[in-house]
Parts: C-alpha cells; structure tokens; sequence
C-alpha cells in the first residue's frame, strides 16, 4: 500500500476519498505528518476467506434490501389508496417516482457486486519506531466497530511480534510493516492455510497439552511470506529472494519451504545460486519437500528435489498414522511413501529424494478458518516435520557447543536414517528412508571434531564432450533411453570435497586428506576401483556400467565412499546409478499389452517401453476386474527431452465396478517412456480383494516434415510432406488460426535501485529493477494474457530474480496481473497499460532488457477464427484448383500437401503488421483439433497492409533550398531563445540581449514576438512591477501589431470542409495565430488593470479594454471584464507544492493552483470556494493546445487575480459574502476537474487529473482553516459552474457536520439538447471528454447506477436529482455559449444562416427567435421537478443573452445590475444561502427584460 502524507493540527484527517479518520489523542507523533493510504480488502484474503464474507455480506444484503423493498411497496400502496385517482401532473411524478423506486429495489439483486470494503491505513512515527493503526468500520456490521481511533497500533512484527485482526467477520489476523521511508505499508495476511499448519508441525507448543505440540515445540519461527495472494498464493522470485535475505539477516538456523514445481535444468537458476551462497557462506540448512506428483520417476520438482544445496524431502505414512489420521479400517502393515509423494532420479541422476519424513498431520490453522486444527497431507507437511526433527538437533549441537554445519548435519540424517522397503530402487522413492532425530544427534556427536565437507560430484561419460542432454555434467548417471540400455559404457567421476566459505586455508584444506573405499552395490552391472586418496583438491576415477544382461523394468545401484580410517562415518558421498532398460515392440501394428497385474492398496506398477520411431500418439485401455467396491487409480506416462521439463500424461481413474476405460495422448518415437500405475493407498482398504488390471497401449503416428509450420505473410503455401512408419493411417489434414499474438516494445523504461530495507542481497549487493511500460489498445471485448517468451514459465530455472506485470486501463483500474505463469483475462474495450516489473542486481542484464519484446495473445472470437485449406498444388491458393481433403498414407510411403495461407480479407481486424495468427493443425481427423493429442503449431505472420495509392502524397514545398535553410535557422534561434532561463540577473540580461537581436532580424513574425511575451511572462520575483507590467503591454503590443487582423476575420468567416495538406497547415497556421493574438490582448489587459491598481486610480483606461473585450468575446465567450469596478482587490497565485504525492498536475505537468484572500470579522470562520471557468478539451489536439495555454498550465497563467463581483471584499459590491475567506480555483485540467488519466505517446505527455486537482486543493485548504468552517459554499462559473454539480457532496463531505454547507452554479445548467440539425453534438463532445480523461468512475454513482448510459451523469440535469447538499442555479435562458456551442454549433449550421444571429440577436428572424424561444422552454422543463419539489434550494434563471453573471460587479451587484423582480443575483443568492426568503425566480421570455446586460 502506498501512502500520501497529511500534515494535521487537529485530531481529524480530511482524506483524499473524502473522508475523515479520527486520531486516538493518545498517539504520540512529534512531527505532525500522518502517512495515510486506503486498500481493497478483498485484495487481502484468500479466495476461500473472500468468499465466505461476501457469502454473509449478501445474506445481510438481501435482508437490508427486502426491508427497502417492503417498505417502498408499503408507501407506494398507501399512496394507491389515498389517490384512487391520479390526476394532475404532480401526482402522476409522485406516483412515477414511488413505483420506479420499488422496481430498482427490485433490480438491484440482479446488479449485486460486492468489490469489497475499503480499510484505511495510517503511519505516523511516534519518535521512536514507525507505527501504523488500521480504520476497518467498512467490514463491521456494528456501527461504532472498527474505528481507527480504537486499533491498537502496530510496528513491524519483527520488533514487538504483535498482530491484528481486521474484524469479527473475518477473523483474519495481520501483522503490518513499514517500508521505504515510510512510503510503504505492507499489510501481511495468508495466502492459504498452509503456513500455519506447517509452522504448527514444526514448532507448535502447547505446554497445558502437550499432545498438540509440534516437532520441536517453541522454536522460534520467522515467518516469509512467499505466496502472492494476487495470484493465489503462487510463489513469486520477489518473495523468494526476500525470504533468503531476511533468513540471513534475523541469523536463521534452518530454512523450510513447501513450494516447487518441475524444471528442465536441475541445480540451476538465480534462486539456486542465492540458496548456494545461504548454504556454503552462512551455514544455513535448508529443508524443502520433493513434490507431490508421483508415483512416476523423475517427477521430483524445484527447488527441494532437484538442488545440490537443500535436503529435499519425501512423504512418509506410518500405519499408525494411516490408522489415526486418516481413518483407514485396516491399515498397512508397513510404513510406505505416499503413492503421490514425487520420485527420483533427477533428469542428470542424482537421487532427488533425500530422505523422507512424516507427510501427514492434524495441525493449527489460520483463526480465519473457523476452526482450530485441521488435516493435511503432502510433501508439504513431511518438509516441516524434518524440519523440526532438525531443529531438536541443531538445538543439542548447540548446546553442547558442537558446530553447526548444513554438510554435515545432512550426512547425519541421511546415513542413519531407516530405510523404507527392501529393494534398492525404494531409495528413488524414500532417498535414504525415514530420519532419526536420536541417532543423527549420536551421528553429530561423533563427527564434531571432524572437517566440514561437502562432497562434490560431478560425472561426464568418457569420450564424449557433452551429454545427450546438453548437460556439461551430471550428478548421477541415469541409463533411461534404449542406446545406453543395450550396451557398455564408461564414465569419469570427479569428486571434489568443498568447504565453507570461512574455512582456514593453513588449518583445513591443507591437511585435508582421506583414503576412501569405493563399493558398488552391483559388481555385475557396476565397476568402480576400490581406494581412491581425496585430498583438497579433489580426484578423479572411471566407473564402467553395463546394463546389457538385465532384464526389462527399473534397476538401481549406488558407488559410495566409505573413510576406511572410520567406517562408522558412512558413505562419505553416493553416486546414484539409474537403469530403466526399455521393452521393445516389435509387433506391427504396434501394439503392447500388460496382462494380470495384481494391485493392493498403495501398490505401485512400472513399466518402461521403447516408444517406436514415427509414433506420435497413444490410444491405450485399462481393463480391471476381480473385485467388488470401488478401486481408484493414478496413471502416470513419463517421457525425458533434452531442455524440457518432463513430458507428463497424467490421470486418475475410477472404477466403480469391473470395467475399461480408454485414453489417448501424445508420445515422442525413439524415447523411453515409463508407465507408472498406482492403486490409492485408501482404495479397497477393508476388501481382501486383489485387483487385476490389463493395460493395452496401441501406438499410432503421422510424422511430418515441420515441427512448426510457418506461413511467412506471402501468398505462398507451405509444403508438408506427411508419413505413417508403423501402420496405414488416414491423412486428414486440419488446421485453424484461433488466437493472435501481437508484439510490443516498451514506450517508457524506468531502472531504479531498491530500498536497503529488504532488497539487499546478503552478499552486500544492491537489487535493482527494471520497469517497462506498454501500451495497446483493444476495439472490442477480448480475453488475452501477456507473454514473455523469454521469462515466462521458469521460475526456479531462471537467471531473472523476478518478474510481475499488471493491465490498467486510462482510469489506473487494474484488470489483471501476473507472473512467469501469466493467465488469460478478460477486458472490455479501452485503452490499456502493461507494466512489467524485472528485478536483478546486475545491472547489464537490466539494461539488454529495456527494449524487451511483449506479446498480447488474445483468443479469437468464432466469427472471427480462420479455418485454413489445403491444396496440392503449388498455385491452388491463387487458382482455387488442387483441393487436397483426405489421403491413405501406407507405411513408408511419403505424401505432400500444402497448407494456403488466409485470404487478406479473412483476418481479423486490427491484425497489425508482425503480429502472429497461430492456432493447431493436425493430420489425423480422428478427433477435434483442440483435443487431438497429437497436433501440431501453425502461425501466419501478418504482412504488411497494403499502401493506399493516394496515402503519403503531399503538396510539393515551392519554397526554394536557401529559403527552406533560412527558416530553419530562424527556428532554431527561437527555439534556443525559448529554452533560456532568466532565474538571475546576468541570464536575464543575456535573453534580453538575445530577444532584441533576434526581433530587430525578423520584426514582424508573429511566432518570435509571441515567445518574447511569453519569455516575460515567466519571470519571477519581480521587484520593480511598474516596470514589468509595462514590459508585458509593449510585449503585447508587438504581436497585435504582427498580426494582419482583417486577413484572421475573413479566414475566421469562412468555413473551408477540405481535408488536403495545404488546407490542413493553413488552419493550423491561422488557429494558432488567433490564439496568440487573444493571449496577447489578454496579458495586455491584465497588465493594464494591475497597473491601474498599481497606481491606485479610480477609473480605468476604458479606451485601452475596449478592443480587448471584443477579441475575447468572438473567442472565449466566456470571459467577460467588467467596466464598472472599482478599488479592485489583486490576490496572488498559491501554488498546491503537495500535489505531486497525489499525482495531481495539469495538462502540462505543472503544478494546480489557486487564489485565496483571507477573510475577517465575523466571516474569519466561512469560506467561499469559486471553480475558474473555461471550455474543455475531448481529443489529443484539442488537449496539447490546451496543455500550451492559461487553461492547461500554470505556467501560463496570470500571477495576480482580479476578486470581484461574489469574490469581492467590498460591503458595497459584496454584501453577504465580502467578509469570508474567498479561493479561486484555477482551472487547468479541461473535464472540470473530474477526469483521473493520463495519455503518454513517447513523444507527448498529458494528465488527466482534475479530479486528483480537487481533491489535492482541498486538502492544501483544510489545515488552513477550512477544516472547521461553519459556513460554507462552493461556487463555479461555465466550466466551473458544471464542476460544482459534479463536486458538491463530495465538497460537504471534507467539513464539519455542523456547518452550513450551499453551493451554487453559475451558467454551468449545460442541457443535453439536440442542436437545429437535430444531432446530439454536446452528448457526443462529452463522450469524447468522459473516455479521454476517465471521468465516468468519478461521476455521482448514485446516478449512474441509475441511468442505462452512465456519461449522461455528466449533464447537471441528470445529475441534480441525487445531490444532497442544497442548490442554487444560476443561469440565462438563453446563455451565449449554449447558444452558439449546443443549439447553433457550426458543424449544424454548414451555410452560415445563423452568423448574424449569433453575433446581434436584432438581427434574428422569426424562426430564430422561436428556436431560441424554445431553448428556453427545454431550460425551464428540465428544472421543472427542481423548482417545484425542492424547498432548500434556490434558483435565478433570467432572460439575458450573456454567460457567467456571478463574477463580474456589473451583473452581480450594481445599480443597473439585471433583475428579476426588482432583486439583484446578489440579493437573491443571499436571500436562499442565508433563508432570508424565497428565492427561485423565472424572468419573463425575450425581449421583456430591460435590465439585461446582453453580449451580443
């Protein structure tokens, strides 16, 4: 969890969602700064967990919902019977409204999602330590439960060891700590149940019951937590590598894992060699379970089974336990392993399993579960038992002050352990059998004095410099395929004893020497010489196997080395020998049947078979028979390949009686492949039946000349030749392209080095990460998951530490996360946002990773799925002859076919250059492509699109060479003029210098003159203003006079619908020429009326406003400057300097901000807060030459503000408000400060943050004094008059209850109104707006849970229904900009009939009049229900042609100021704010009003 820093005097926090957290007064926080966050707490529980709290949240839900619901049919039968007969239009809505009410209480089962509660978190430091306290009253049914105020603070669990509990419902506990300087607050809760039963096994202690103990009760246990609960409690390198570090420094004794998965390199990989250096260098002993996915060989996973460096365990089942635990009526009479429990040999033949332990046990769970103990069972439960059976060892050794050393402690287990079984291939399955905890010690007793060593073996076969399996060395010899079966080979064994890393070179290695017997389990099979003399340095000797006399099925030996000096050491190290001699089939077709194999329970049946060259599948049967209950089954088929994990079929069989059930699934010829059958050890327990099975495999194949077939984008087909090499076949060739996988490289790379806190490796090296970000985008509703092909699907077998990405969409929701085993996810459509998260401490492989290649694979819809054809010919697909269906393939007969690549107009849309079509083909038709066990890959690689002809023509630049030169060194002059800091005196001077030069060579070019103005417009601590002011006039006065005016009217009065380059620059050119001149009229005017306030005069230069006004009206009708004012009152500019740890910035990146001017007497305590006004933008371009103006950057805006008009703190001008605290709030987001996105194309950057703008003001404010407010009303003009409908019950929220809280709108009623050419053009612009700047979320959601299209919220006449707080509407019937921009937009108006109308209303003709007359009906029906049903609201709707009446004196409060009723807009929002009177007021239609002041 992230958190943002508040900085409070009071015992309130006012968060940033709108809330407000009590502070328990007895927290001690010297510095004032609480960190505060907030998390989903669904987010937090397991899925089980999750599940069970939304199952109680529904039920008390529905209760809820059932009392509305009756209670809403109640009223709506008592108003039926009190109005028999509903007549007049007021009933009629009330009874609308009631009978709405009981359908949506109805409809809302329907709609229930339950995402889940929100917990508050706060972080302070009290002086001493990082505290943390939780607000979980979202999860308390009990009103007064779960307040901040009541949660007993925690540190990090490491220095007090105390937890939490969220609440009664959950019954979850936590233990919370602080990271990153306090910027990080990690919340810990299980994954899963698992941990505490594991950690119960190995150190529960119960001293009032003993019985409940664990191994080794009262070990102290650190806790890691590995398990990602975003990804269901999968493992990630993050939580591994932390682990170790936090292992190494807490000084840990003994590490156990429970986790691991199969790999296709063992002892290898970035975890392995962090658990190396735990190992060698810090002694650390490290237990982990072998896996569960036996019975068959080589199923041992990573990292516990495969791993030189950690003592892999498997799972062991006492008759006892069998009996106790799991309730069986006859148990075993023997201890055995559990059938699932994984076996070795590894694939480079080390044993795998190094001993086994316990793999069952009733232990404590998680309070959460609801229960106290439960039963689990796996190699999980066996890993902690040895575990604890380690620890009473480790606890003796050090008692007795014997060294602790992971070597020879693991020499101990395992050469007095008991073995299980009596054949020598039950080592595979149980390593060296069960530990002894009693005869280890007595081991570790004897050895104490002795050196610590670890015997290194490594094994090469003679005469070759690498392996089949393009491994350099290998730890066992496995003799598994049939060429090594059939025939004599020798090896040459290395064994080099390895000390730790502190051993004393003089003291330990150079006396080291030992004179070791060699013995061979099997002199027949296996010959090794008989001393060998090890010293340091190491030795090597040949062993000689020959496997050619054994019979078919699984043989195992061990070579070890015995001290000769002191044989009751043991075996000094073993060399495991694997032998799993293949039978052969020589039948044709090829088939091979296992007749009469008799099963008990618990029994376990291999075979191995030499899968015949050319099959490629398998239909095999299982027959049973001989019993008469229920019989369960595993089948197991193990394959080796080099560099693959192991080719497993797997599958559990049920007999319910005698019977046969047939399977099928893929094979690779040539290999050996095991069989491995297994009876459940608790199936047929209680039946003295034998089971009898018959097992037929009938082997089947079509071989093709392509692993992979690729289509390369060409019209060209792809020939594949197909033959059958064991019996006839039926070619049926099928295939289809169902998925596409789209390549990405990162448009942005962040590489940063970690926090020291946990991110530092014990060696002293540094993590870093890496993040890379990647946009798409996706047209319709899809489900697609992100691949990496070079990290995925590795994560023990894999250099990378870690990897982690996450999908959010422009509203920062995140929709999917994952890691090395990314998921599909399904997405609606929308823009999206992949970030990649790599982790390492070697900062080059980071750096070749920073333009990493992502894939977004997504499945095709049906419709869209292309179905390929296949020819015979090499022209068919262009000629559409040579069809090729079917063939008989007869064995040793090859037939070819070619395979069509799609027609063009077959792919699906938005198939992007280089993305990859890929789905299955197979050659047997036997069966479905998706489920044919023997299919293949084909993939087409999408070719370029096709060129439009008429794409890419430009007009031809008439300019010449030296004219073209000429211009570009122009702009390159004012571009570095442009980039010049004028911070000091001498930098000033050298602009300045630069300025005058550059506008004596080029003195009428706008563009130059325009950044000189803009040049001293930045500046900054102006001493002598008089000065500056008049610098900024001439300034603008330079480019007014560069400007040809009557060129810009004329092209302003055309309207020109031709799309061709020329056209296209000429209206960039003259858009962005009126853009500067009204900016440069604008400063001028700014600039004039700080010098009139300068110099303290009484009338302004009328004369010098007046051009200005008219410019500002043809383009930004909504600013308006009053000519009435006087002793007008100058605020300053606040910049918002905490908005960045809210990501709050304009369009540009600059920081928001606002004006405020105190207030006094009896208004010290109220506030006024006014919303800017000033259009909006809905695209890229409209927002990045919004991003350039005063409207999307603070850079541009004026430093000084005019108060005036409700803002002024004259008596006169003002009288209800002047004497409050007034705040201007800047406007520089173009959503009215309800938008939360950001846009980044690598070359242009945007924030969308108006709502984080607020949010971010409002919080700079409250400590300010707003915080206790009494009185208090949020206002808005245009823009800003919308912003306060969207903002003003999230306004309220921030103050005190008992204040008196009102907010008013002033020309911000926008209708949602079809314009004269009966289009929706203000719905459409707002939709463009709402998706671009992620409004929706942020929009009432009262509201747009109600309506079908929630954008509608937007509009004030569908949001005003929902608003609690009081309202008053201030707005023209016919406003000027509503007028010209939703009922007369240009695009409705394409001959220009309305122009004069639009600029003089004389000037409209009848039919005119009667559409405006119209707009005004529309206005008054949309605020109908509000006017006539609200008795706390007020309201000024008036018949002037004008736009925002609030701001300016003239119409706010003046002696000619428009009325309605003899009142003033002054007097009649004072009258309804302060409830002197009535005040909703309706003007008479136009032209009745003589009070107006019209703008046009």
């Amino acid at each position: 969890m992230f958190l943002s820093v508040c900085n409070i005097n009071t015992s309130y926090i006012y968060y940033f969602v709108g809330a407000s957290l009590v502070i328990n007064s007895s927290w001690k926080n010297p510095s004032g700064q609480w960190h505060v966050g907030c998390k989903l707490v669904y987010e937090l529980f397991t899925d089980t967990l999750t599940s069970r709290v939304k199952k109680e949240r529904k039920r008390r839900w529905d209760e809820e919902n059932q009392e509305a619901i009756a209670e809403a049919v109640k009223q709506l039968d008592q108003f039926d019977k009190k109005h028999t007969k509903v007549e007049g239009a007021h009933l009629k809505m009330v009874r609308e409204d009631l009978q709405n009410r009981v359908d949506l209480l109805r409809k809302q089962a329907d709609s229930y999602d339950d995402k889940g509660p929100v917990i508050d978190a706060v972080v302070w430091h009290d002086g001493e330590l990082w505290r943390a306290a939780l607000d979980t009253q979202s999860l308390e049914d009990e009103s007064g439960c779960g307040k901040l105020a009541d949660f007993v603070p925690l540190t990090n669990y490491r220095l007090e060891q105390k937890h939490g509990v969220f609440s009664k419902l959950d019954a979850c506990t936590c233990v919370l700590n602080v990271y990153n300087e306090r910027n990080i607050l990690s919340i810990v809760t299980d994954s899963s149940p698992h941990a505490t039963h594991v950690a119960g096994i190995a150190a529960a202690f119960h001293p009032e019951e003993p019985l409940l103990n664990g191994v080794a009760p009262g070990a102290q246990i650190v806790s890691c937590k590995i398990g990602d609960s975003r990804l269901g409690s999968m493992e990630t390198g993050t939580g591994l590598t932390r682990a170790l570090i936090a292992a190494v420094e807490h000084k840990c004794d003994l590490i156990n894992m429970r986790y691991g998965e199969p790999t296709l390199l063992p002892d290898y990989g970035r975890f392995v060699d962090l658990v190396n250096e735990v190992v060698n260098k810090h002694r650390l002993i490290f237990v982990s379970s072998a896996g569960n996915n036996g019975p068959a060989l080589t199923t041992v996973g990573a990292p516990g089974g495969t791993s030189s460096s950690i003592i892999g365990v498997g799972a062991y089942v006492s008759p006892a336990m069998a009996a106790g635990a799991h309730l069986l009526v006859e148990p075993p009479t023997e201890g055995l392993e559990y059938t699932w429990s994984s076996r070795g040999p590894t694939v480079d033949g080390d044993l795998g399993v190094s001993i086994s332990a316990p793999g069952g046990a009733v232990a404590p769970v998680p309070t959460w579960t609801l229960q106290r103990r439960m039963l689990m069972n796996g190699t999980s439960m066996s890993s902690p038992s040895a575990c604890g059976g380690v620890a009473l060892i480790v606890s003796a050794m050090k008692a007795e002050g014997i060294p602790v050393s992971p070597y020879t402690v693991r020499k101990a287990l395992e050469n007095t352990s008991i073995p299980i079984g009596a054949l020598p291939e039950e080592k595979l399955t149980a390593g060296q059998g069960v530990m002894q905890v009693d005869k280890a010690y007595d081991y570790m007793q004897k050895v104490q004095n002795l050196p610590c060593v670890w015997y290194q073996v490594k094994i090469k076969q003679a005469g070759i410099t690498s392996k089949p399996t393009s491994s350099a060395t290998s730890r066992g010899i496995y003799l598994r395929e049939p060429l090594y079966c059939h025939q004599s080979t020798e090896w040459t064994v290395e064994i080099a004893p390895k000390f730790h890393e502190d051993a004393n070179n003089l003291d330990q290695l150079v006396p080291f020497e030992e004179c070791i017997e060699l013995h061979s389990t099997g002199e027949a099979v296996v010959r090794a010489p008989d001393y060998l003399l090890l010293t340091h340095n190491g030795r090597s000797f040949s062993i000689v196997v020959d496997p050619t006399n054994l019979s078919d099925g699984l043989h195992y030996y061990e070579v070890y080395g015995i001290d000769s000096k002191a044989p009751w050491r043991g075996p000094l190290f073993r060399i495991p020998v694997t032998i799993t001699k293949p039978s052969i089939v020589t039948s044709r077709p090829p088939l091979i049947s296992f007749q009469g194999i008799s099963f008990v329970p618990g029994q376990i049946e291999r075979r191995f078979i030499e899968v015949p060259f050319g099959a490629t599948w398998v239909e095999a049967t299982m027959r049973t028979y001989g019993f008469d209950t229920a019989r369960r089954f595993f089948i197991d088929t193990v394959q080796l390949s080099p560099l693959q994990r192991p080719i497993k079929w797997e599958s559990v069989a049920t007999f319910s009686s005698p019977s046969s059930k047939n399977f099928a699934f893929r094979v690779e010829g040539g290999q050996t492949m095991e069989l491995a059958i297994a009876q459940f050890g608790s199936s047929g327990i209680g039946s003295h039946e034998t089971t009898i099975v018959d097992f037929e495999i009938a082997f089947r194949g079509i071989n093709i000349s392509k692993e992979e077939v690729v289509l390369d984008g060409s019209e060209a087909p792809v020939r594949i030749d197909a033959e059958a090499l064991l019996s006839t076949e039926k070619l049926v060739p099928s295939a289809v392209l169902n998925k596409i996988r789209v390549p990405y490289r990162p448009i942005d790379c962040k590489l940063h080095a970690l926090s020291a806190d946990r991110d530092k490796l014990p060696s002293g090296k540094q993590i870093l990460a890496l993040t890379l970000t990647y946009k798409f985008k996706l047209e319709d509703d899809a489900e697609l998951k992100p691949q990496i092909p070079l990290l995925n699907n590795r994560i023990y077998d894999n250099k990378f530490e870690s990897q982690f990405y996450m999908i959010s969409d422009v509203n920062k929701r995140v929709h999917a996360k994952g890691d090395v085993y990314p998921e599909s996810s399904k997405l609606p459509k929308g823009e999206y946002t992949v970030q990649l998260y790599l982790r390492h401490d070697n900062v080059q492989y980071l750096e070749k990773m920073k333009q990493l290649v992502l894939f977004i694979e997504r499945k095709l819809e049906e419709k869209d799925i292309v179905r390929l054809n296949f020819y015979s010919q090499p022209d068919g697909p262009l000629t559409g002859d040579g069809s090729f269906n079917s063939s008989d393939l007869v064995p040793g007969v090859k037939e070819a076919f070619y395979v069509g690549p799609p027609a063009k107009d077959k792919l699906p849309k938005n198939s992007r250059e280089g993305s990859v079509l890929f789905g299955p083909i197979s050659c047997e038709g036997g069966k479905s492509l998706q489920k044919n066990p023997a299919s293949y890959q084909i993939s087409y690689i999408v070719p370029p699109i096709k060129l439009d002809e008429d794409k890419g023509k430009s007009s031809s630049d008439t300019k010449s060479v030296s004219e073209r030169l000429e211009e570009e060194v122009r702009d390159a002059k004012i571009k570095i003029l442009s980039s010049l800091n004028q911070g000091t005196d001498e930098e000033r001077a050298e602009w300045k210098k630069l300025s005058q030069s550059l506008q004596s060579e080029y003195p009428k070019y706008t563009p130059l003159l325009a950044k000189i103005l803009e040049g001293v417009l930045s500046r900054s601590n102006i001493e002598d203003k008089f000065h500056h002011f008049t610098e900024i006039i001439s300034a603008a006065d330079e480019v007014v006079a560069s400007i040809d005016r009557d060129e810009l009217a004329k092209y302003c009065a055309l309207r020109s619908d031709s799309e061709d380059e020329a056209t296209e620059k000429l209206k960039k050119k003259m858009e962005t020429t009126r853009d500067q001149l009204t900016e440069a009229l604008y400063q001028k005017g700014l600039a004039l009326a700080e010098l009139e306030a300068l110099k303290r005069r009484v009338k302004m230069n009328v004369n010098s406003i007046s051009g200005l006004k008219f410019v500002l009206f043809i383009f930004w009708p909504w600013l308006v400057n009053s000519k009435g004012e006087q002793n007008r009152l100058l605020v300053n500019m606040t910049l918002v300097q905490n908005a960045t740890a809210l990501g709050a910035y304009c369009l540009d990146g600059s920081l928001p901000a606002y004006h405020l001017h105190r207030g006094f007497g009896a208004g010290v305590d109220n506030w006024l807060l006014q919303f800017e006004g000033g259009g909006w933008c809905n695209d890229i371009k409209s927002c990045l030459d919004r991003s350039k103006s005063n409207h999307g950057s603070t850079r541009y805006m004026n430093k000084w503000e005019v108060f005036s008009g409700i803002l002024s703190n004259n008596a006169s001008f003002n009288p209800d408000f002047y004497n409050w605290n007034r705040v201007k709030i800047r406007y520089c987001d173009g959503a009215s400060f309800s938008g939360d996105a950001k846009f980044y194309n690598g070359t242009s950057l945007l924030y969308f943050r108006g709502q984080r703008i607020w949010q971010a003001i409002i919080l700079d404010l409250l400590p300010k004094g707003l915080g206790h407010a009494k009185k208090a009303m949020l206002s808005g003009c245009s823009a800003g008059g919308l912003a306060t409908f969207l903002h003003c019950d999230n306004f309220t929220s921030y103050l005190p209850k008992n204040a008196s809280v009102k907010c008013l709108s002033d020309a911000g009623f926008f209708l949602d109104e079809r314009d004269i050419a009966l289009n929706h053009t203000m719905r459409s612009f707002y939709e463009g707006l709402i998706t671009l700047q992620g409004v929706e979320p942020n929009l009432n959601q009262n509201c747009t849970s109600t309506l079908y299209y929630p954008h509608l919220c937007f509009f004030p006449q569908y949001a005003l229904p929902f608003i609690e707080t009081p309202f008053f509407i201030l707005n023209s019937a016919y406003d000027v900009y509503q007028f010209h921009h939703i009922l007369v937009p240009p695009s409705s108006d394409p001959r220009r009939h309305w122009d004069h109308c639009k600029l003089n209303v004389t000037a409209c003709d009848t039919s005119q009049l009667n559409i405006l007359q119209g707009f005004r009906i529309d206005m008054l029906t949309a605020l109908r229900d509000f006017y006539q049903n609200s008795t706390r609201d007020g309201m000024y709707i008036n018949s002037c042609f004008t736009h925002c009446q609030s701001e300016t004196q003239d119409t706010w409060f003046a002696a000619g100021s428009p009325r309605i009723h003899n009142k003033t807009i002054a007097e009649t929002v004072g009258d309804w704010y302060f409830s002197r009177n009535i005040s909703k007021e309706i003007d008479c239609a136009y032209p009745c009003d003589t009070t107006c002041h019209h703008m046009i």
